[in-house]
């Protein structure tokens, strides 16, 4: 919900782009407050900036300080930050169940480097999370099934198949769709240019840099790209809803239940463009790693393709009437029951690519009077003090060989019972958070990617080529671990060559 206050400040940001105040910044740096008492040992950094290998080679320098540090835990500065990086089961279980350790106002800080949630005030941010989970329930969903099946099937349907395709750009552009379909409004969902004009600036929202965080109070670069891009997309969904004011016209979607419920256009925009953000930019990516890993993995693309086949055939002999029916008839009868239980294979997939592919780190930051103990009733007494943030690198867990056997392997059957690595040890999987923060758009996270690989599957066989067609020789690439928020996407860009099915 980060991108709620996105629009909020630019202008006053602006203003403050002088001299004068970045030497007053630069200054506020070196008074920043010593950690106190009770704070694991404090790694080595720059004056002033802090241990910037924290943003460029996060895997690394996470990696050498831990070692160094002798519990596993270390503190670090980053610009005006205070940072505790913490690690291992004890600690993890205290990061993710520890009431006083707060998502929002970290992720505002660390990630979005947004102006901060007091600017419209904690209720409403807490408002629209409610919102949000009701536009991503069961029944909301079911009731959009119809879109969602038509606009998949218009969109695979697009694919020459004389062409590879990149499905990290297609893949990644229905799952904007079918994002707007549930979140957003039918004018971007229904507008071929539209939709995708604004899926590119939502990326650029998306991106954030080591140096807009280190100078978050300041108007770099970045940071001033990141405003023009919210304000480009708040005009296009503000224009729409005064087209509908205007006109009287109405729609069935989020936009217009928000707008009956009397919100001004501001927030029904801030909404959308906080639902999307959330709803899109790990799911589309996800959803495109599922499929390249599949044609990586004979035995689970089979697997797939066969529990695929094995629904469409059970759903026709249902039908009274014996005559063929196309396959995207057969899907298009399917009931919410069916795309969320008839699919398990397809379910593992996406976990396990999950886990290989969600670089980053979590945060938190102690918004309480009191210390939080990192590692209860294990003796080393290291604490997170008040207003000081804390992070994990989920790569601790998701790569620990302790619970996961040969952790870099794309290797779903982990999950299956009798094995499941996942369970080895409390919060042994983060993929769709835990404790206190669970993810609560993973309903809708889940229906999307089953929905694009079914349909991507029933229509299409295919493999992994490179960009002009030639089929892909080499290990699948991965995502760059190294940095501090991880990348989303192969290192070096794959592509897929689909071939259509006869039935």
């Amino acid at each position: 919900m980060a991108l709620v206050f996105l629009f909020s400040g630019w202008l006053s940001s602006l203003i403050t782009l002088s001299a004068p105040v970045l030497f007053v910044y630069l200054a506020s740096l070196l008074r920043r407050l010593p950690l106190p008492k009770g704070a694991p040992k404090l790694a080595h950094g720059w004056p002033v900036f802090g241990s910037i290998d924290f943003y460029r080679s996060r895997q690394q320098f996470i990696g050498k300080e831990k070692q160094k540090s002798g519990t596993g835990q270390f503190s670090f500065t980053y610009g005006p930050f205070n940072i505790i990086a913490l690690s291992g089961h004890a600690a993890r279980e205290s990061f993710y169940s520890s009431r006083p350790l707060d998502l929002l106002p970290a992720f505002y800080k660390l990630y979005a480097a947004a102006p901060e949630i007091e600017f419209f005030g904690r209720d409403l941010a807490d408002s629209f999370l409610q919102t949000f989970r009701k536009f991503v329930q069961r029944d909301y969903l079911s009731s959009n099934l119809d879109n969602f099946v038509n606009d998949a099937h218009k969109s695979l349907s697009s694919i020459d198949p004389n062409m590879p395709i990149d499905p990290f750009e297609h893949i990644f552009l229905l799952i904007y769709q079918l994002s707007h379909r549930s979140l957003g409004c039918n004018e971007i969902a229904e507008d071929p240019y539209l939709l995708k004009y604004t899926m590119e600036i939502v990326r650029a929202i998306d991106w954030t840099s080591g140096l807009q965080i280190m100078f978050t109070g300041l108007p770099t670069i970045p940071k001033l790209k990141k405003y023009i891009a919210g304000l480009k997309l708040y005009w296009i969904l503000n224009k729409a809803i005064e087209d509908r004011r205007n006109t009287g016209k109405r729609q069935t979607d989020t936009m217009q239940v928000l707008m009956d419920q009397g919100y001004d256009n501001t927030l029904v925009s801030c909404f959308i463009v906080a639902g999307i953000f959330a709803a899109v930019t790990n799911t589309g990516n996800q959803a495109a790693w599922v499929l390249c890993h599949l044609a990586d993995n004979r035995e689970w693309y089979d697997r797939v393709r066969n529990e695929v086949d094995a629904v469409i055939a059970r759903q026709r002999e249902k039908n009274s009437d014996k005559t063929p029916v196309p396959v995207i008839d057969i899907l298009r009868q399917l009931p919410m029951d069916a795309w969320e239980k008839e699919f398990p294979s397809i379910d593992l997939a996406l976990r396990e690519s999950i886990r290989l592919n969600m670089a980053g780190v979590s945060f938190r930051e102690n918004i309480s009077s009191q210390n939080v103990v990192i590692q209860p009733g294990h003796g080393s007494g290291e604490v997170i003090p008040p207003n000081v943030y804390a992070v994990y690198d989920m790569d601790d867990v998701h790569f620990d060989e302790a619970i996961y056997s040969n952790p870099n392997k794309w290797d779903p059957s982990r999950y299956l019972p009798g094995r499941e690595e996942h369970k080895k040890t409390t919060y042994g999987y983060l993929g769709w958070g835990v404790g206190l923060h669970p993810c609560p758009g993973q309903r809708f996270a889940q229906l999307e990617v089953t929905l694009t690989t079914v349909m991507f599957i029933a229509q299409y066989d295919y493999h992994l080529c490179d960009k002009m067609g030639d089929k892909w020789t080499g290990p699948l690439p991965s995502v760059d671990h190294g940095n501090f928020l991880g990348t989303k996407r192969p290192k070096e860009r794959v592509h897929l060559k689909v071939v259509p099915r006869a039935y």
